[in-house]
């Protein structure tokens, strides 16, 4: 499982080998938005209605058996690495891992 987070950091993009279940973005104004009844292996995620083009901190992943007591359904959070000292740095798509 993993995340790939947008240059811009408006956007996530999720896989995993197993169906993702819930998807939780976690944006920079502290505020998440769920994704959930998902029925795929991966997909990009960002930010809707009132979330349109905020930045993408973090996000949780509930895929398999991966739980995490953070809220129902949330899984296993994956951080923005580009996210330093409260802004961007200038990478290409980085990576976050479990």
């Amino acid at each position: 499982m993993g995340a790939w987070f947008s240059a811009d950091g408006t956007s996530v993009t999720v896989t995993s080998e197993k169906d993702l279940y819930n998807v939780v973005l976690e944006f920079a104004d502290r505020s998440h938005q769920k994704f959930e009844g998902l029925t795929l292996q991966s997909g990009e995620f960002q930010g809707t209605c009132e979330n349109t083009g905020k930045p993408v901190v973090g996000c949780w992943v509930k895929s398999g058996t991966h739980a995490r007591g953070d809220g129902p359904g949330y899984g296993k959070h994956l951080g923005n690495p580009r996210l330093h000292c409260g802004g961007y740095q200038h990478e290409e798509r980085p990576f976050a891992a479990i």
